[in-house]
This record gives structure tokens, sequence and C-alpha cells, in this order.
């Protein structure tokens, strides 16, 4: 018998797949990126993971050893929208 990996009929084919935390997991992969450019990125885009996201840039902005980093990760989150 075929072995079940349909996530919805409870297959284990996933193993704990979590889309959010998988985007997440990219951002923190591109943020210890040696290139600041890779990393600058990824800043703009960990806002859009909520509060684990704005934790990840006020992080870039206390330990990433690259000034632009730390300051593209001030101005991403003085730009951001959220409190």
């Amino acid at each position: 018998m075929a072995e079940n990996l349909d996530p919805v009929l409870g297959g284990q084919g996933l193993g704990g797949f979590d889309p959010v935390m998988g985007g997440l997991m990219a951002v923190q992969q591109d943020l210890a990126s040696s290139d600041p450019k890779v990393s600058i990125r990824a800043l703009k885009d960990a806002l859009r993971y909520g509060e684990k996201g704005a934790q990840l840039l006020i992080q870039a902005m206390q330990q990433d050893g690259d000034w632009e980093v730390k300051l593209a990760a001030w101005e991403t989150l003085l730009k951001s929208d959220e409190p």
C-alpha cells in the first residue's frame, strides 16, 4: 500500500513543515550571509513575519558586523507601520 503523504489526511510526509517558519528561516539564513546585500534584502522581508521578524531586525542592529546592515535594519524598523 502506498504511504499517505497528504497533510490534510494526516500523512507524515511534511513532518512539521510550517510555511511561515520556512520563510522566516530563509530570512534568518540570508541575514547570516557574509554578503551585506543579501542581508539587506532579507531585512526588507523580515517584517512580513510580524514580531519574530521585528526581533530579527533588532538583532541585526545589535549584532551584525556591517554598518550598512545595521543602518538598513534601523531604517526598516523606522519606516515600519507596526508600533
